[in-house]
């Protein structure tokens, strides 16, 4: 297992980005949204900025630490998610999604 880490950033509110156009294979996913205010969103790529297709947590001012939002694929579903697979969106253009994987 290996780890990556990177931020994300939500140019245009509304409209989903990959978190990584890698295939590397990921086991656990942890984020958090950066910027303004408002919600960042995670999901597939038909993710938007509604809990309805993502899961949503707050966003805290730049350089602060938010609350995170952790996902354990493996104890989840016994596998891994292909990390291009995995977007983001947000509320407010310009917010971050922060992320912390670990893949296979």
């Amino acid at each position: 297992m290996y780890i990556m880490d990177g931020n994300t950033d939500i140019a245009s509110a509304g409209t989903a980005a990959q978190l990584s156009n890698t295939k590397d294979k990921v086991a656990y996913l942890r984020f958090y949204g950066e910027g303004g205010s408002g919600t960042v969103w995670v999901g597939s790529s038909t993710v938007d900025n509604s809990p309805a297709r993502g899961i949503g947590v707050a966003v805290a001012s730049v350089g602060a630490i938010g609350t995170a939002f952790e996902i354990n694929f493996k104890e989840l579903t016994g596998g891994t998610v292909r990390f291009d697979q995995i977007y983001g969106n947000a509320d407010t253009n310009g917010n971050n999604v922060v992320w912390f994987a670990l893949c296979e």
